[in-house]
């Protein structure tokens, strides 16, 4: 399996996880997050965004590092997507006067993952001018 597809089918695999994690067990990461549950329309809108968007966005990654013409778009939304949540939570770090160790192992997870789609992305290319039959 090459590099590319490696990278997808982590990403996608850690976005499964974390899906089904929030739409399982939302009142345990709920409270290992920290996020703010007072009320059920609070809990369905944290299972809708992190169970549901991350659920979609898994099944999206792993489904694309199978499919040959979706590797590079794949790759390049990992980026886009990881690159967005680092930037974000680092807007919110140097914003926000509190921070945590959390939050730092977040934003360097965010960071890999956008390096490793941006490893991935020029891999595939190379890949793709160099090869003669679709197979990544």
């Amino acid at each position: 399996m090459s590099f590319p597809r490696i990278s997808l089918t982590l990403t996608g695999l850690f976005f499964l996880a974390l899906g089904i994690a929030f739409l399982l067990a939302p009142d345990v990461l709920i409270q290992f997050a920290r996020l703010p549950a007072d009320r059920p329309a609070s809990v369905i809108e944290i299972e809708a965004r992190y169970g549901g968007l991350h659920l979609g966005l898994g099944l999206f990654f792993l489904i694309s590092s199978f499919r040959f013409r979706w590797v590079r778009a794949a790759l390049g939304a990992q980026i886009l997507v990881f690159g967005g949540l680092a930037a974000g939570r680092l807007t919110g770090l140097l914003l926000s006067p509190v921070g945590s160790q959390l939050q730092i192992l977040y934003l360097s997870l965010e960071c890999l993952g956008a390096v490793l789609g941006v490893i991935g992305f020029r891999q595939a290319k190379t890949l793709l001018l160099n090869s003669r039959t679709p197979s990544l």
